[in-house]
């Protein structure tokens, strides 16, 4: 075999699918903060309230992330990493359509649990994709969530 597996287009694929992922994750993030007050217009509540359902996020994450390292060495990196993109998609798509707090706090855990989940199928995946110094691929990692972020900007 002449090509080494990280040049392959399936592999690069799925490296770029993973900073699509953080891309999300960045914009999950930065979305709750940036409507606190029309998010507290429609659960009744002032901006303590919108702060506990970002704390959410935290909550899920610190749970989670003992256990998602078990997991992605059982079932397999893609397995998490999809996992994970479909509670990011749980979240986007019902957070619009949430009727009280409890159940967007409920979606805010998952949005944690999608970042531990993330995070450890995500990186491991990832450094394996280039020959590079650790230090960059870390870089490219934070760098799609933080484009996800400034990407709420232009909205």
């Amino acid at each position: 075999m002449s090509q080494n597996k990280a040049f392959s287009t399936p592999f690069i694929l799925a490296v770029l699918c993973i900073y699509f992922s953080y891309f999300l994750h960045g914009i999950s993030v930065i979305t709750l903060a940036q409507n606190m007050t029309s998010l507290a217009e429609k659960f009744s509540t002032d901006n303590a309230g919108i702060a506990y359902l970002i704390s959410g996020i935290g909550l899920g994450r610190l749970i989670s992330i003992l256990f998602f390292g078990v997991i992605s060495d059982k079932f397999g990196r893609r397995a998490v990493i999809l996992m994970a993109v479909i509670m990011y998609l749980l979240f986007f798509f019902g957070i619009p359509a949430c009727p009280n707090l409890t159940l967007a706090y409920c979606l805010a855990v998952c949005v944690g649990i999608a970042n531990s989940a993330l995070d450890t199928g995500g990186y491991p995946r990832s450094w394996n994709a280039f020959r590079k110094p650790l230090v960059r691929r870390s870089y490219w990692l934070k760098r799609w969530c933080h484009s996800g972020k400034c990407s709420t900007q232009c909205w």
